[in-house]
């Protein structure tokens, strides 16, 4: 394995090689005042950039209550089509060390997508939207319920690996741990996503393992979309918000439906050949209300799927939904004018319930067989930040905080029969308890305790130093403690040097201790270096280059028994690019490239090469993106992980998926689009020797109206 020295030497001399100072700015950091939108528009010619000075050194970082509230607000007031380079790489986020900062200046590697770029793109959940970040991949393609994500080279059956906030609280199952775009989480309140490509426990805990994706909803903009499609495709959604003086409310509710595409020469339980569809219906809604600091959040998504779907054989009774409730209740505040305070509670609720066949029973008799769960959560917690020192040329923070959560799941099982023919039911669905996952108690309770600390130092304006800790406690397993270190270096060349240690660990998932031994499992760990360097380029682009290495311990996977164990570790390293570039003569360009380094032995599930690019051109009220993601070549695990028994192995071959978005204004605030996903119909691609029960969607278009209220 490559040493991870020469590896950084690597990068570092490959990266200031293809950088030059900018000649014309031989101010020191300090004293250059950051533009504005009106300077940049007024200082260059028709056509061209303007030029962009450096990013202010010592920006007034506001509090925590302030910090949450930016992006909303201010994104109603500032079209990203009209801001200049700089305020479009220095957007604000709250993501790497919960407290407001530029995306060059935080202590992790961050990628960020604002609404506008989401609504360049065309995407319509956020697991689309994860193919266009730097080390990830996440299957497009909105059938596939079942989400797995792949992150630098780790591939996961539930993408548990992930921890996915919305506003702030953690959204991942209380079961499996998927994150909640698993179950195709939309993008039409969505205002802001911001992304760790890295460890995240020594703030957040558990899940955020290879990455933290922290959403940030609407709670200012009121607007009306519809639209509708191929294979039935329709939907509508609705932003409402209000304010009356201090008091702010805002609203978001979707309805989606369609009837699934068609799958022919599908072979049913009973032996027939029959054509069968893979429908889908989700509802999401959204209310929060603010006042003087104290705020109140709540969320509801259904998800209801049937027919064939990526997971098991095509049944008569292949159905399964799933519904998850969230709320939040908090304030936030400054006691005093140097410490800020927030303290919340949360509460969650996922219920699942799924049937499918059982093909082992002798015709004339179908078995339906399913399972399903209730599970909740309540989560008290506290943030703290102390301004402990301030000055021109040294400022140094502390921030402390604590949760505790309890969480609670009820298991059953479902027994039935159907007629194959007809498949009308002959004995019903009934509901069991199941005490088949080995000690209720252990099974169905768990709580945890959890406490962080960190500093974070400003040095004379240029260099920034953050260390800090956590340490989780869990009834189940026991403790887990998880530091990380940062120094961001902002260099007299527009850019900046970071060097990032992270350590994090994820809790076995409630259905992996239900499926283990005796002895239990171990937390799975995993130990990461970064070196990154952030360029802006003659006032027109920025580029990112990555360098890390990750090292995981105590991988959980299941044995030829089909038990969850531990079984050994694993390491990859890599170099991940990203590019983002300002209006040039109205277009724009976006662009992301991972190489991967692994051990010898690796089955090379997740592709050595992979990336994205999307260019966006603007004319007038006309807006076109053409974008595409680019996977190598790889191998595909075919056999399911709860039969037992070695793995299987399938050639992959290397494919892109091409996608385009028009967009026409022919009002203020109102515009038509038309979208197409996977042009080319590469979706349905699956190498030979899968079982055909292994269904995708291919080419999918949208038309849609939307308009500002």
């Amino acid at each position: 394995m490559m040493n991870l020295s020469y590896l950084t030497i690597f990068c570092m001399v490959g990266i200031f090689a293809s950088s030059k100072p900018a000649l014309a700015q031989e101010e020191s950091i300090r004293q250059i005042k950051p533009s504005t939108v009106a300077d940049a528009d007024s200082g260059a010619d028709a056509g061209q950039p303007a030029a962009v000075p450096l990013p202010s050194p010592t920006p007034v970082r506001p509090t925590i209550a302030q910090a949450s509230l930016n992006v909303s607000e201010s994104s109603e007031e500032e079209d990203a089509l009209h801001l200049s380079l700089e305020d479009l790489f220095n957007i604000k986020i709250t993501v790497a060390s919960k407290e407001e900062e530029s995306v060059s200046e935080a202590p992790s590697v961050v990628s960020v997508f604002t609404r506008e770029d989401i609504r360049r793109l065309g995407v319509r959940t956020v697991q689309q939207l994860l193919n266009f970040v730097p080390g990830f991949q996440a299957n497009p393609d909105e059938s596939d319920h079942f989400l797995s994500i792949d992150v630098r080279g780790r591939s996961t059956s539930s993408a548990e690996a992930v921890l996915v906030m919305i506003d702030g609280q953690r959204v991942n199952d209380l079961y499996f741990g998927s994150p909640a775009f698993s179950h195709g989480l939309l993008t039409e309140n969505i205002e802001q996503i911001e992304i760790i490509r890295g460890p995240g426990s020594a703030l957040y805990g558990a899940n955020a393992f290879l990455a933290v994706i922290d959403i940030k909803t609407n709670r200012s903009r009121s607007d009306v979309t519809v639209g509708a499609g191929n294979m039935s495709r329709r939907y509508g959604a609705i932003n409402l918000a209000k304010s009356l003086g201090e008091f702010k409310l805002a609203s978001f509710v979707k309805l989606y439906s369609d009837e699934g595409d068609s799958y022919p020469n599908t072979t049913d339980p009973a032996g027939k050949t029959v054509t069968e569809r893979d429908p889908a219906k989700t509802m999401d809604g959204t209310l929060s209300a603010e006042y003087r600091g104290a705020y109140f959040r709540t969320r509801f998504s259904e998800r209801q799927f049937g027919g064939v779907n990526c997971c098991s054989d095509y049944g008569l009774a292949n159905k399964y939904g799933v519904t998850q409730t969230t709320g939040q209740i908090g304030y936030r505040g400054a006691p005093t004018g140097d410490v800020d305070l927030e303290v919340r509670g949360a509460y969650q609720r996922d219920d699942y319930f799924g049937l499918w066949p059982d093909t082992h029973q002798p015709p004339g008799s179908l078995a339906i067989t399913g399972f399903g769960w209730n599970a909740w959560s309540l989560s008290p917690s506290a943030d703290l930040q102390w301004r402990v020192f301030a000055s021109r040329s040294l400022k140094a923070t502390l921030m402390a905080g604590g949760s505790y959560a309890r969480n609670q799941l009820d298991y059953f099982s479902a027994f039935g029969s159907k007629d194959p023919a007809t498949g009308d039911d002959l004995g019903g669905i009934y509901r069991v308890e199941s005490p088949q996952f080995g000690d209720p108690y252990r099974v169905r309770i768990r709580q945890i305790s959890a406490g962080y600390l960190q500093s974070k130092v400003d040095l004379a304006s240029h260099l920034t130093v953050t260390v800090g800790s956590r340490y989780d406690w869990y009834s189940d397993f026991g403790e887990s403690i998880n530091p990380r270190a940062a120094a961001v270096w902002a260099t007299p060349w527009k850019s900046f040097v970071k060097i990032t240690y992270g350590h994090a660990f994820r809790a076995p998932q409630i259905f992996e201790v239900g499926l283990s031994r005796p002895s239990g499992l171990k937390p799975e760990k995993v130990q990461t270096v970064e070196v990154s360097y952030v360029q802006q380029i003659f006032g027109v682009a920025e580029v990112t280059a990555d360098c890390f290495q990750q090292k995981l311990e105590n991988l959980i996977d299941y044995d030829a028994e089909g038990l969850a164990v531990n079984v050994g570790h694993f390491a990859t390293q890599g170099l991940e690019l990203e590019i983002k570039t300002n209006d040039v003569h109205g277009a724009r360009l976006m662009g992301s490239f991972t190489h991967l380094i692994r051990e010898a032995g690796d089955p090379g599930i997740t592709p050595r090469d992979f990336g994205s690019v999307a260019v966006n051109y603007g004319w007038k009220r006309l807006n076109l993106n053409l974008s595409s993601t680019f996977h190598g070549y790889s191998m595909q695990r075919a056999n399911d992980v709860f039969a037992g028994g070695a793995p299987i192995f399938y050639e992959k071959d290397a494919y892109a998926f091409l996608n385009a978005r028009l967009q026409v204004e022919f009002a203020d605030g109102a515009h038509v689009f038309g979208s197409v996903q996977d042009l080319f119909d590469d979706g349905r691609y699956q190498p030979a020797g899968l079982s055909p029960t292994h269904f995708a969607r291919g080419r999918t278009f949208l038309l849609g109206l939307s308009a500002d209220l």
